[in-house]
């Protein structure tokens, strides 16, 4: 069954000069779906995101118009912190708001999940926290992130960089999966999935929705162990040995059982199957396909192994699954049972 919590997440939108509006914005709004969702959801939990500024005032956005901080930074904990992209003229030093990269690595050594959406990778990387990690962001200012912060591994390749509890993100769609990663490990995968299928980025179908909640399983160094992740998350509808898989690393199969474990956390067997199942929810929510043929589709021949795995992780057998979990994706209320709860 689906982890269950009833924590409140408490997330923080930071304003400053040059933050992109859509950025922030894009923030908040993928919160508030995602309170909505688990208010639908008894037992969920909840989540709420303020935008915070160096004083409760209204900030000018790069584009022009005006954001408002409901608080000061220097004064609130939060669980999930976001700095938003912000535009290139003010990525300087002299240009760092006083005081927010002491208290960033504060709200770091405290335990909170950190998310730098594209440009604002460069306010993370102020407060040395990336120094020796791979972090991820637009193109555009790539070399410039290079020279000023030359103890961090810089790339625009990939959509998202992992290491721990910072996460940095390269463009707005990739800002998108990271929020909802960040929703994911702070109340659950499947109200995380069903954030993304609110989202204006989603297009309906299984291999459009990212494994949110395999994200936080690749943040272990091991190139090899990452390429049979990868492998898995492609071949998942095929049959898979781990005898095949090891040839294809160059390891025993013993070797590459205790590696996967001792990088992932999970069994092959286990990873294999939370693949799968990723899989199937999502073709569940945004299909009409007979439970028979997304059992097939994910890997398995025999539909009653596939409904008996489902209902051990989530509780639910997949035909009850899709009807407590709302229709098609993005076009109907999200709703728990007989209570629906418009997203507006």
């Amino acid at each position: 069954m689906a982890k269950r919590t009833t924590r409140s997440a408490r997330v923080g939108i930071c304003l400053y000069p040059g933050v992109w509006g859509s950025s922030a914005s894009l923030a908040k709004d993928l919160i508030h779906i995602a309170s909505v969702i688990a208010q639908a959801r008894p037992g969920s939990g909840n989540i709420e995101a303020r935008f915070l500024g160096a004083k409760p005032a209204e900030v000018t956005t790069a584009g022009g118009p005006l954001l408002r901080a409901e608080d000061a930074w220097d004064r609130v904990d939060v669980d999930v912190l976001v700095l938003p992209s912000l535009a290139i003229p003010f990525m300087e030093p002299a240009r760092q708001p006083p005081g927010l990269s002491d208290w960033i690595a504060g709200q770091h050594r405290r335990g909170c999940l950190v998310l730098a959406l594209t440009t604002g990778s460069w306010l993370l990387a102020e407060t040395g926290l990336l120094d020796g990690h791979t972090a991820t962001t637009h193109w555009a200012c790539l070399e410039r992130c290079r020279r000023q912060y030359p103890r961090v591994n810089w790339t625009s390749e990939q959509r998202l960089a992992v290491t721990g509890r910072l996460v940095t993100a390269r463009d707005m769609s990739a800002s998108a999966t990271a929020l909802c990663h960040a929703i994911g490990r702070v109340l659950s995968a499947p109200i995380a999935e069903r954030t993304y299928q609110y989202s204006l980025i989603y297009e309906p179908g299984a291999d459009a929705l990212p494994l949110l909640h395999t994200i936080p399983l690749r943040d272990h160094g091991d190139a090899q162990v990452l390429m049979v992740q990868e492998w898995i998350e492609t071949h998942y509808g095929e049959p898979v040995a781990a005898e095949g898989v090891a040839r294809m690393v160059h390891m025993s199969p013993r070797n590459l059982r205790r590696r996967f474990l001792d990088a992932t956390g999970k069994t092959l067997v286990d990873y294999l199957t939370e693949v799968r199942l990723a899989r199937a929810r999502a073709l569940l929510l945004s299909s009409n396909e007979a439970v028979s043929q997304i059992a097939y589709r994910v890997g398995y021949e025999d539909a009653s192994t596939f409904t008996a795995l489902f209902k051990k992780r989530h509780g639910l057998t997949p035909s009850a699954y899709r009807k407590t979990s709302a229709g098609p994706a993005g076009l109907s209320p999200a709703y728990d049972g007989e209570r629906r709860t418009a997203i507006t």
